[in-house]
């Protein structure tokens, strides 16, 4: 695989860069869950956009490069990606940083995030490389079957508020990952007493129109359940800057904040 070194936050280019600003500000990136009627909670958009908000949305690329994309830079071959549910298009970003010999797809519900996307994309010089659309919420993927080495999955499936729709999601992610490639799919952990994004306390069981709530690690292999998981335990390891045994690993990682479970689809027998 080609490597080259990954870009600074300064090589965010004008006017792009502002432009970007300007779409954050008008509420790109604030509504996550597009599956109710009204806009409360997360279903809403705000233009009242922090600093902080702000500068994690500016950072978010490097964040998915440092977090994300350094326990899966190992896999291989990858030249087509898909990127579920990509927002600002972060994560899109730091995948072709990852892979710099891949085509990115991806798409979210979100019209004005996916035009901020579209504004870090070409920001980072990445147009021929990254390609961002619309699709409407529970629709099927347009895609072809079998057709990409690696679909990601960040911090989406706890907006999707109907176990139905979450299961034809996860179906259509399990659909177009080709025989052998890989699925990576971050979530809070259900388990903790607060929901992750909210803070509500019980708020993955005691659930409200337009607050997200998570799925448990057991439900989502169960949907995937041809595939095979793949422990990430230097993940845990890292967290602790210190060398851990794999079974010491395992024992910690289902108290950790968030999942982060790396599938592989089953190879076709030959």
């Amino acid at each position: 695989m080609t490597t080259v070194p990954e870009p600074s936050a300064s090589d965010f280019r004008e006017p792009f860069r502002s432009q970007f600003i300007d779409a954050i500000q008008q509420g790109a990136a604030s509504a996550d869950i597009h599956d109710v009627s009204a806009a409360v909670g997360y279903a809403g958009s705000s233009t009242q956009a922090s600093a902080p908000f702000l500068k994690r949305e500016l950072e978010r690329p490097h964040s998915h490069s440092a977090n994300i994309c350094r326990w899966i830079r190992h896999l291989t071959p990858v030249t087509r990606i898909l990127d579920v549910g990509c927002g600002t298009a972060g994560l899109s970003v730091a995948l072709a940083w990852t892979f710099p010999d891949a085509v990115v797809d991806c798409f979210d519900a979100d019209e004005l995030s996916v035009r901020a996307g579209t504004l870090r994309i070409s920001g980072y010089g990445l147009e021929a490389r990254i390609r961002p659309r619309v699709l409407a919420p529970n629709a099927a993927f347009p895609y072809e079957s079998e057709s990409f080495d690696l679909v990601s999955c960040a911090s989406v499936l706890e907006f999707i508020t109907r176990v139905e729709d979450r299961r034809a999601f996860l179906r259509e992610i399990r659909r177009v990952v080709r025989p052998g490639g890989h699925i990576i799919l971050t979530t809070p952990n259900p388990w903790y007493p607060r929901e992750l994004h909210s803070g509500r306390l019980l708020g993955n069981w005691y659930r409200r129109p337009g607050i997200p709530w998570a799925s448990t690690g057991g439900w989502i292999r169960r949907q995937l359940s041809d595939c095979v998981f793949h422990p990430v335990t230097a993940r845990v390891a890292s967290k602790f800057h210190r060398e851990l045994p794999p079974f010491v690993c395992r024992m910690i990682e289902p108290l950790m904040p968030w999942q982060f479970l790396l599938a592989e689809s089953p190879r076709i027998l030959k």
